[in-house]
């Protein structure tokens, strides 16, 4: 058994013998998957190569072809050991073609700790949990193995099915619904030309959706991601398989997936979030259910994970296994005990109805409880007062006249441009906001300078209520009713006329709508500049809302007072 790694495994993988060998392998491995393919490997091996250093594990007959393969890689900076593709692999294992597997995992596992001196080695996931089950028992590596088994959802591929899809009356209308906004096209992605003319839109929305629900924005936070994801479309094209949905030659859905055997492999799902109302999404996966069915393959593994829109589209569902190797037996009784303590505390803040994620917010709250936010709390329990203005335009100021180059709508990158600026921003607060506004049917207005998002306001069109959170209060508008609301701009922009600029743009886009009567916004009522502003626009001053609170008492009023019949709605008229 022999361990190669960095320059010379870059080397051993540029011969024509091992490349041929690997390959040979990787086709009569028992647990083998795309992800363990020389092709994936190489590229991922080649785009991170100033991260990563490849460590190949590796046994075979004396002048005879290789037998066993371990596709490894331990990054540069911090020493971790991990499969080669590291959280870019769905999937991690080793290759082997005999009844020997677990003997050759554990002998290498021996050479890597003696070698290395690596600790703890991840597998998320080994793709069989039978197989898992044996690596569990086996004499060597059972008593070093943390083995979890997790539900794996799946789409079956059934022509019958897809058929009965497309024939349902929703399904039409909301393919003939996006019909109606462009040319529409369904097409797999072949070449590099058009994989870089809708690769921009896939890293934008996939950055967006992540950013607002997990936290993090793989494209931007992992500068070579983009780089790994041409690489192996180039290097392994004929196991890599995207599909895009466009309108007028923009994507606004697409998969990228890898394709072992019969099965393609979810990578990234992405739609664009404001057409949401049209299920871009689910339409995209049932035309590629279609080519599935003409591709021959039989199914859409949808990866573990959780996701409950993955359980939406799931007809059957496997096990895979999530196994952590261990140096030794103390060392593998020590993580079960913290993962143990873990549950432990996860189903008792299930019990008094707290998550993990409540308590995490809990504590961050916590330590925003600056001596300045306590006095702020405190002076607001003593007494404060506040009073928000409504206003209002009608169609007969629907401006004209061009639209100021610096304000765009609904560009994700704008969006993605933001940088928090003020104590109380969070970047995945506002990330979070705009996608549930834009999936809502909201428009975002942005303007970016220098590379920083300098200004932002949301307009909402068919708005029955509006609820302003500054004095508590639902107001009932009347019908055909727009909102404009949620202005921001960041201080280095401030007197720069973003603000009449995007009042000027959004109203000329609210009243393009021929259902839009009434344009409204609020205003606190000691925010000078903004009501200058919206007033020189020619928006009518229509009512102040208010709220007072003393030593914790709360009232609230509304002048001019509201005719007795609308006291109880808050009503515009």
């Amino acid at each position: 058994m022999r361990l190669t790694a960095d320059d010379e495994a870059f080397a051993l993988m540029a011969t024509q013998a091992f490349r041929d060998d690997w390959r040979r392998l990787h086709e009569r491995s028992r647990y083998g998957t795309v992800y363990q393919s020389f092709e994936f490997c190489r590229a991922w091996y080649e785009s991170y190569r100033s991260l990563w250093s490849p460590v190949l594990v590796w046994d075979g007959l004396p002048n005879g072809p290789v037998r066993s393969l371990w596709a490894l890689a331990r990054h540069r900076s911090t020493g971790e050991l991990a499969h080669a593709g590291a959280h870019q692999a769905e999937y991690h294992t080793w290759l082997h073609e005999d009844e020997g597997d677990l003997d050759f995992a554990a002998a290498a596992w021996a050479l890597l700790r003696r070698e290395l001196g690596v600790r703890t080695l991840r597998f998320r996931y080994f793709p069989d949990s039978a197989g898992a089950e044996r690596i569990a028992q086996h004499r060597a590596l059972g008593g070093l193995a943390d083995v979890r088994v997790n539900a794996r959802p799946l789409l079956r591929i059934d022509a019958e099915s897809i058929a009965s899809s497309f024939s349902k009356k929703s399904n039409k209308s909301r393919f003939n619904r996006l019909a109606k906004l462009g040319v529409m096209e369904f097409r797999r992605v072949r070449d590099l030309p058009d994989l870089e003319g809708v690769l921009d839109d896939l890293v934008l929305c996939y950055d967006l959706r992540q950013g607002a629900i997990n936290g993090v924005e793989p494209f931007r936070e992992d500068a070579v991601k983009r780089l790994f994801h041409r690489t192996v479309f180039e290097q392994a094209n004929d196991q890599t398989h995207l599909t895009v949905t466009t309108i007028d030659g923009r994507a606004i859905a697409g998969l990228w997936g890898q394709v072992s055997g019969k099965t393609l492999h979810l990578g990234i799902l992405f739609h664009s979030p404001a057409l949401a109302e049209h299920s871009p999404g689910k339409l995209h996966v049932m035309k590629l259910s279609q080519l599935m069915v003409q591709e021959g393959l039989t199914t859409l593994d949808l990866t573990p994970g959780g996701d409950p829109w993955k359980e939406r589209f799931a007809t059957d569902h496997d096990a895979v296994a999530d196994i952590t190797l261990h140096e030794s037996e103390g060392i593998r009784r020590m993580g079960i005990a913290r993962e143990s303590s873990r549950q432990t505390l996860k189903r008792t803040l299930g019990k008094v109805g707290a998550t993990p994620d409540q308590v995490r917010d809990l504590l961050a709250s916590a330590r925003r409880a600056t001596p300045e936010a306590v006095i702020r709390k405190a002076k607001t329990w003593l007494g404060e007062q506040r009073e928000f203005r409504a206003y209002r335009v009608d169609r007969s100021l629907a401006l004209d006249g061009p639209d100021d180059e610096r304000i765009r709508r609904n560009d994700l990158t704008q969006i993605l441009a933001f940088e928090p600026s003020e104590r109380w921003h969070s970047r995945e607060a506002f990330l979070s906001s705009a996608l549930s506004r834009l999936e809502a049917g909201e428009a975002a207005y942005t303007a970016v300078i220098d590379g920083r998002l300098a200004h932002f306001g949301w307009l909402a069109l068919a708005q029955e209520t509006s609820f302003l959170s500054e004095v508590e209060c639902r107001v009932e508008l009347p019908p055909g009713s727009a909102t404009l609301y949620d202005f921001y701009t960041h201080p280095a922009h401030r007197g720069q006329g973003l603000y009449r600029a995007n009042l000027r743009r959004m109203l000329r886009d609210a009243f393009r709508d021929a259902n839009t009567t009434y344009a409204y916004i609020f205003v606190l009522a000691d925010n000078g500049p903004s009501r200058k502003a919206i007033e020189d626009i020619g928006f009518q001053y229509v009512r102040s809302y208010g709220l007072r609170r003393r030593f914790g008492e709360t009232t609230k009023w509304v002048d001019p007072p509201l005719p007795v019949t609308e006291t109880t709605d808050q009503g515009l008229t």
